[in-house]
């Protein structure tokens, strides 16, 4: 035997030695390998993923591990980790190396979290272990932390403030204006360090302030989206009024095990306490385990992607929604390339791309598993102004526009007249800054026009007519810098004068600049004045002791929230956490 031969053959030895069950693989073998069950959230330059499970076969087909699964808990051989890579620069799918973020000892990998992002800290709340496997003593627990730095790394740390509430897996989750939202999904020993093995549901809207370690729970007109919920999604609703609402589209009824129709859009109000809907037009059919996205575009539109699912008799879906508002019309987007696929998630990045990771083409089973995905890294990336799939990421495209063939159905349906709305209030809640949007583009389109003319035009401008053009703008700047001044002052005294104390709008109303999802720029919104008022929300917080009276806490059942205040919903802050720097 030659010395190269020799040396060829240590890495065998050395496996064989060693006893490992799992083959090495090739770079390309794991390419394809199938991953689902994920979570993921953009923060900064970076997309990170949180959870879920890869294929136990190699895109060979062979099995790189022998778990006597079709799948395993998504680690590369280095132990369970959460992953990220940059969306600040260009690259193809296949080029992309997934960072990880190591996991502390007790941490446990679970399915579906909910992935909050706050202005330097990421919380994981909630998930199901994977494979029913319950949690046990010495476990660290169902919520955990990461403080990222500016180049997307980060270390995992156990969150020391008390949830208050039951967490989950298989909810829907957000982050809207540094506020973490969940709603629904269910409970059991699988989802946190319970006594109870039945998945039992959990109703209602949870809420995380992530700049002040702030819990709080509604169970207000739970009628409206049902009272147990799993597999759907939430989608901030930024733009219409001064926060942002929270969208919940699809999912299924636990209760009844039936899919939730996308007749209606179904959106919660965190500074109102209410839910409230609107019907649509064109809607898709009914479906779960489906991702879905929001984005603002400059024409005072904002529009919903929605891709895959499950649809009802186990189908599959390829097809990309979309949901424009304000004329809450869907538009079916049908390409032959779209990839069947559910059990993905996705992100916004670069302003106007739909990332797209993981997910399963077929049912969970060995099919599902076993065949190869047929986007490099389970990555794919779709452009929202050309609805088209890309081979590449650029991080610069541009500013995101409301794709043409929506466009053009603003104009035939002549500026929303033919909308059927369900209440004036809805009406008014989302045109108001559309029509506010589409008045100031025009007179920006025409003043633009009249500078053109201006500029080509072969006389001189009078010497009077520029005087006046100057005394005229500085009188305008005169009234421009007195509002300014008016609303500032005004601003300062909401905020110190005799009534400072925070309120819903301060606690669930806005976050950091950077904790909004990110999307195009659009016009502020303007304030939202709510016809019954605060609805008699109230603060609570625990006391020093961590430790409140058992009958002041919010049910986690499907019956209606028992507390202390009249309002449905309470305010719990976490004394290990209070104040605490991020």
């Amino acid at each position: 035997m030659t010395p190269i031969q020799f040396l060829l053959l240590v890495p065998c030895l050395v496996s064989s030695l060693s006893g490992a069950t799992a083959l090495e693989p090739r770079a390309d073998d794991t390419l394809y390998q199938r991953r689902a069950y994920g979570t993921v959230a953009v923060k900064g330059d970076y997309f990170y993923i949180e959870g879920g499970e890869k294929s136990g076969y190699l895109a060979s087909g062979e099995r790189q591990y022998d778990t006597g699964y079709e799948s395993t808990v998504d680690s590369d051989g280095d132990g369970s980790s959460m992953k990220y890579f940059s969306i600040s620069q260009r690259w193809y799918p296949r080029d992309i190396t997934l960072q990880r973020i190591g996991f502390k000892p007790g941490q446990r990998t679970v399915r579906w979290p909910s992935l909050w992002v706050g202005e330097k800290t990421l919380y994981r709340w909630g998930g199901e272990l994977t494979r029913e496997r319950t949690y046990s003593k010495g476990d660290g627990g169902a919520v955990w932390t990461v403080d990222t730095a500016s180049n997307g790394a980060g270390s995992w740390n156990s969150y020391t403030g008390d949830t208050v509430y039951n967490t989950s897996g298989h909810g829907a989750s957000t982050t809207c204006d540094g506020v973490g939202y969940n709603f629904g999904g269910v409970a059991y020993n699988g989802t946190g360090m319970y006594d109870f093995e039945t998945k039992q549901s959990q109703s209602g809207m949870i809420m995380f302030n992530t700049s002040r370690n702030l819990f709080t729970k509604s169970t207000a007109d739970l009628d409206i989206p049902g009272s147990t919920h799993r597999s759907g999604s939430l989608v901030c609703l930024p733009g219409f009024v001064d926060h942002s609402l929270v969208a919940l589209l699809g999912g299924t009824i636990r209760a009844n095990q039936t899919m939730r129709s996308f007749d209606k859009l179904v959106f919660f109000d965190p500074i109102g306490n209410r839910w409230r809907s609107q019907t649509t037009t064109f809607a898709p059919s009914q479906r779960d385990d489906f991702c879905a996205i929001g984005v603002q575009s400059k024409q005072g539109t904002y529009e919903i992607f929605m891709y895959g699912g499950r649809e009802s008799g186990d189908t599959i879906s390829s097809d990309i929604w979309i949901l424009s508002l304000p004329l809450f019309k869907w538009f079916r987007v049908k390409l032959d390339e779209t990839p069947k696929r559910h059990f993905h998630a996705c992100g916004l990045a670069g302003k106007r791309q739909m990332i797209s990771f993981g997910g399963l083409d077929a049912l969970n089973s060995t099919a599902a598993w076993k065949t190869s995905d047929p986007w490099e890294n389970t990555i794919g990336i779709f452009d929202l102004n050309t609805l088209k799939w890309k081979d590449e990421y650029i991080p610069d495209l541009g500013e995101y526009e409301t794709p043409e063939v929506v466009r053009k159905a603003y104009n035939e349906d002549s500026a929303l007249s033919g909308v059927t709305w369900d209440s004036n209030e809805i009406k008014d809640t989302f045109t108001k800054n559309y029509f506010a949007i589409q008045a100031s583009n025009n007179t920006n389109s025409t003043n633009n026009n009249n500078t053109s003319q201006d500029s080509g035009s072969s006389g001189g401008t009078p010497v009077g007519a520029i005087a006046g053009g100057v005394v005229g703008g500085l009188a305008g700047l005169a009234l421009i810098a007195t509002a300014v001044w008016f609303f500032l002052r005004r601003r300062r005294n909401q905020a110190t004068g005799e009534h400072s104390q925070e309120g819903p709008k301060e606690l669930w109303g806005g976050g950091p600049p950077n904790s909004v999802p990110p999307s195009s720029t659009m016009s502020p919104a303007p304030p939202y004045v709510h016809p019954e008022g605060d609805r008699g929300i109230g603060v609570y917080e625990l006391d020093d002791t961590g430790l409140i009276d058992a009958s002041e806490l919010a049910s986690d059942s499907v019956s209606p929230h028992v507390g202390s205040s009249p309002s449905p919903i309470s305010h719990f802050s976490s004394p290990g956490h209070r104040g605490a720097s991020r």
